[in-house]
């Protein structure tokens, strides 16, 4: 029988594996180094990427979200690197293939996100603009019963219950400063509302003039020819796209 074909078929499929095989075992102090020069190039791009966010972040900016998820990542792929450096020198001579492997997967990519950070054309955006106005404020008249007063309003607001509350009392009971402390604690809460507005009205209301100040507000114009229920129907788009809470005094 001719055993010929079915030998040089086997010999087709182990033979590349076979090689490389030999190939890991024999250039594993190469691996070794390559691994350790990529990593320390890694390492120092890193510390150059926080220092320079450190000086731009100080400027008002804020780091892109592709730097944050870079860093990131970086940090565990340096980390996976350094762990597989640890195991070098405890490797037994049949190993040796299997670490310079490892190696050589982690050298590429290593270099797959160094070569991700230098493609950076700039690492910081301009900071998100603030979505309302810190209000001067005075501290809170009958301290226990207003900081409760405010707790109270403050939970239905952050709660999904709630779309309206009216704040009532006679003059001078504290109404408006509550609702200041409101609006400044709103403010922090990012995750809840986009925008916190803050709209005086007076007795008689000027619906023009209303809407202007919403609109600015929100960082957005009328053209002076719209009218009341043209800016209505904006308004109310411009609003639906956001996450708004509105404080009418």
């Amino acid at each position: 029988m001719d055993f010929a074909g079915p030998i040089f078929e086997i010999l087709k499929c182990i033979g590349p594996p076979l090689c490389k095989y030999v190939e890991y075992h024999r250039k594993l102090d190469e691996y070794k180094k390559n691994l350790k020069r990529v990593l320390s190039e890694l390492t120092s791009q890193k510390e150059e990427v926080e220092m320079r966010l450190r000086v731009e972040c100080r400027l008002g900016k804020s780091p892109k979200y592709e730097v944050n998820n870079w860093l990131k990542n970086i940090q565990m792929i340096i980390h996976d690197a350094e762990n597989i450096e640890g195991t070098f020198g405890k490797g037994k001579c049949f190993s040796r293939a299997r670490l310079a492997k490892l190696a050589d997967k982690k050298i590429q990519e290593l270099k797959e996100y160094h070569q991700k950070g230098s493609s950076f054309n700039s690492l910081v955006i301009d900071a998100p603009p603030a979505g309302g106005i810190i209000l001067p404020t005075t501290k809170l008249a009958g301290e226990t019963t207003a900081k409760k007063d405010m707790d109270e309003i403050l939970g239905y607001l952050m709660g999904n219950e709630i779309k309206k509350i009216g704040v009532c009392g006679m003059g001078g009971a504290g109404k408006t400063t509550i609702m200041t402390h409101v609006n400044n604690k709103l403010l922090k809460e990012t995750i809840k509302f986009d925008n916190v507005i803050w709209v005086t009205l007076s007795q008689t209301i000027d619906l023009l003039k209303l809407q202007k100040e919403i609109a600015v507000a929100l960082k957005e114009n009328f053209q002076e020819t719209e009218d009341v229920k043209r800016r209505a129907g904006m308004l109310s788009e411009m609003l639906r796209r956001r996450r708004f809470h509105i404080n009418f005094r």
